[in-house]
């Protein structure tokens, strides 16, 4: 714990200005249900709301879990685009507030 917090000060707050300190959290939600599952019943989407919060908490980073399955639903076949208009959706919206995000696909098949 001690080297953790060690590297954080020193990142923080002796940091040359061409590094970026990040401090994030998840943004859960896509992740979640049943396959294919119904969009607000068993999986939902990070809000807009949610991404203002976590930036005005001075938040910097956002890990965006989501399932593959529910992204591509058959092998090789083509990519489910309202699913993906829900990724980039919450990807253009927190960039757009200076956060990055960190596309994070599982897969449980």
């Amino acid at each position: 714990v001690l080297f953790i917090l060690c590297g954080y000060f020193l990142c923080c707050f002796s940091a040359p200005s061409a590094y970026t300190c990040y401090h994030g959290t998840n943004l859960a939600g896509l992740d979640f249900g049943s396959l294919p599952g119904v969009f607000g019943k068993d999986y939902t989407v990070p809000t807009p709301g949610e991404v203002d919060y976590f930036t005005g908490k001075g938040m910097n980073i956002f890990r965006l879990p989501f399932l593959w399955e529910r992204l591509q639903v058959d092998s090789n076949g083509p990519l489910n685009v309202t699913y993906l208009g829900y990724i980039d959706s919450v990807v253009k919206y927190a960039t757009s507030k200076g956060a990055s995000v960190l596309i994070d696909p599982h897969n449980y098949a």
